[in-house]
């Protein structure tokens, strides 16, 4: 689900950028705005790399709540999951590709996080 997710959303992209420049999505094979139609600076991505790893660990939150609670007869918990958070594990992915100045690339890189 990922990979199309994310091939969709760069064809989206690729298609947004060039109307606003004036290009056919030919001309786009250097376009770096993939994610959404506008440019990021590094600053920008590590702003959105922090903003959705908070989300995510907050989901995980709600959902391991609801699941340790079962307020829910039926395990959709998990298949809301599954359908919910892959564009923020995306956005996690690629923010941490972007840019290393986020608070969740400084936690990724500690000591602690790598294993060896």
């Amino acid at each position: 689900m990922m990979g199309c997710l994310a091939g969709l959303m760069a064809t989206a992209a690729r298609r947004c950028y060039g109307e606003q420049m004036g290009l056919s999505p030919e001309d786009g094979d250097d376009v770096d705005a993939w994610w959404g139609c506008r440019r990021r600076s590094a600053e920008a991505w590590a702003t959105l790399t922090d903003r959705a790893a908070a989300a995510y660990l907050g989901a995980l939150l709600c959902f391991g709540v609801a699941d340790a609670n079962k307020w829910s007869a039926h395990p959709t918990t998990g298949i809301l999951a599954q359908l919910l958070l892959p564009p923020v594990q995306l956005a996690i992915i690629v923010g941490l590709a972007r840019s290393a100045d986020s608070a969740t690339a400084r936690v990724c890189r500690s000591r602690i996080a790598q294993v060896r």
